[in-house]
């Protein structure tokens, strides 16, 4: 693994490590030793655009079974009060507050940067190009961040 990724997967790994535990109170853990990656066919992933210093994309990708164990805790109701758009805006909050975090992280203090908004990709598994990707569990719950940066 390249320099760059080594870097790139170290501020992934911290900004989900924050994220998830301050905003859901969620364990993370990146030990998937034997554990599938597979996210199924009921995939939920949101993506967002790096526009500035250099241009580039990060994802959140999870199985919905996670994306519903999230929401769960974040609005602390039952699974049958949760509607598909709660689930969305959780994702792409969590995707919006994981890359403002890595940003910062990976750029010199004195950079700015700008993001575009979160939004939800329809086919989680076309994901073209280089990505870095890690993965995670939250509380034994599959979540994979993806960059290209």
């Amino acid at each position: 693994m390249e320099q760059h990724d080594v870097n790139m997967c170290l501020a992934i790994k911290a900004a989900v490590t924050e994220s998830i535990e301050n905003m859901v109170f969620m364990a993370i853990d990146t030990d998937l030793d034997g554990l599938s990656e597979d996210l199924g066919s009921d995939a939920v992933m949101a993506s967002l655009r790096v526009l500035e210093p250099r241009p580039g994309v990060l994802r959140l990708a999870m199985p919905r079974s996670t994306a519903v164990e999230i929401s769960k805790n974040l609005y602390s109701i039952a699974e049958n009060e949760l509607t598909d758009a709660m689930i969305q805006d959780v994702t792409c909050e969590l995707l919006n507050t994981i890359s403002g975090r890595v940003m910062k992280r990976i750029l010199p203090a004195e950079c700015t940067f700008h993001l575009g908004l979160p939004e939800m990709v329809d086919k989680p598994h076309d994901l073209q190009g280089a990505f870095v990707q890690c993965s995670f569990l939250a509380d034994g719950n599959l979540l994979i961040v993806l960059a290209q940066i």
